[in-house]
C-alpha cells in the first residue's frame, strides 16, 4: 500500500469528503485529491502531514507505517539505504549495550569513531 492509498482509505473510513478533510487541514479538497491520486509534485510538507495523522486520528502504529511509507515514496534510494544500514547496526547492539554502558563504550573510541557517532545523532536524532 502507498501513503495516498493509506490517506485515502482512513478518510474515507471516517466519513469524510476530500473537501471536509482539507478544510479541517488547512488546505483545498482538491490539495487532498492531488494528494490521494499522487498528483502532487512535491511530497506534502511536514504540517499537512502531521495535521492528516491528527485528524484522521492515526493510531501509533499507524502514523509509524505511514511515515514508513512516506519515506518508501519520497526519501531517495541512498538515503533509505543508509537509514536501513544504521537501523541494522542499532539492532546488533541494542540488547547489548545499557545506558550504563554507553559512556564507557564511548570512552573507548578513538577520535574519529567519536566523530562519527557524534554526528550521527546531530544528523538523526537532533
Amino acid at each position: 500500500m502507498k501513503y495516498y492509498n493509506f490517506i485515502k482509505n482512513k478518510r474515507e473510513e471516517l466519513g469524510y469528503s476530500t473537501r471536509d478533510l482539507g478544510t479541517l487541514v488547512g488546505v483545498s479538497g482538491s490539495y487532498i485529491s492531488m494528494i490521494e491520486n499522487n498528483k502532487l509534485k512535491n511530497p506534502p510538507s511536514e504540517e499537512v502531514i502531521s495535521k492528516l495523522c491528527e485528524i484522521l486520528k492515526f493510531s501509533e502504529e499507524e502514523q509509524e507505517k505511514f511515515y514508513k511509507m512516506l519515506d518508501e515514496e519520497t526519501l531517495p534510494k541512498r538515503v533509505l539505504e543508509r537509514i536501513k544500514k544504521y537501523e541494522e547496526e542499532i539492532l546488533k547492539y541494542q540488547n547489548s549495550v545499557s545506558e550504563y554502558k554507553l559512556p564507557e563504550i564511548f570512552s573507548k573510541l578513538n577520535d574519529e569513531k567519536k566523530e562519527k557517532v557524534l554526528k550521527f545523532i546531530k544528523e538523526f536524532l537532533i
